[in-house]
């Protein structure tokens, strides 16, 4: 037996029952996949069955830190996550994926993001700030993205000058820290 959820995401084909596209570019933070990968179940036996579901995801939350800033308080009017996975499918009867190249990810709402899980993490950041573009700012601290995990990035504003940092949030599992300077 398996499991998914949202109910609303249905299985790439008849073939395949498993199987499953995960697109971070279509998802918001209400938005996650879980699933519950084979379990064996007695079907005339079993009266009580626990799930155990697990997150296809690893979850980006960021934060504005203003320290002399000059203006009352900034205003993220965009933000571009790069580095990070694109469009890849899921076997949920053993919590595989495929293999996957990277693509960027605009966050949509600027507070959080859910990212395809990655074994070696090189992030950067684009981002607007009251108007200013910065480009290519480096994620500090941040080697693997782990589905399941939430990584907090903290991007630390002081005076005229940015940098990125990241604290573990124990909401998810832990996932690891990340920083970035702008400079």
């Amino acid at each position: 037996m398996v499991a998914w959820a949202p109910v609303g995401i249905e299985p790439d084909a008849e073939a395949a029952p498993n199987v499953f596209t995960l697109n971070p570019g279509n998802t918001t933070a209400a938005v996650d996949f879980v699933y519950q990968e084979n379990t064996e179940v007695n079907s005339g036996k079993c009266t009580d069955l626990a799930l155990t579901l697990k997150h296809a995801f690893a979850k980006l939350t960021f934060t504005l830190n203003a320290t002399n800033y000059p203006f009352s308080a900034p205003s993220l009017s965009s933000l571009v996550v790069k580095g990070t996975p694109g469009v890849s499918t899921i076997d949920i009867s053993n919590g595989s994926y495929s293999t996957v190249t990277d693509a960027d990810l605009t966050v949509v709402s600027t507070v959080t993001a859910l990212v395809l899980p990655k074994t070696a993490a090189s992030l950067t950041l684009d981002c607007t700030l009251d108007g200013t573009s910065y480009q290519n700012i480096a994620v500090k601290d941040i080697a693997k993205l782990d589905a399941g995990a939430n990584y907090n990035i903290t991007i630390n504003i002081t005076g005229t000058e940015i940098s990125v940092s990241g604290v573990q949030v124990p909401d998810w599992t832990a996932g690891g820290n990340g920083s970035a300077d702008l400079k």
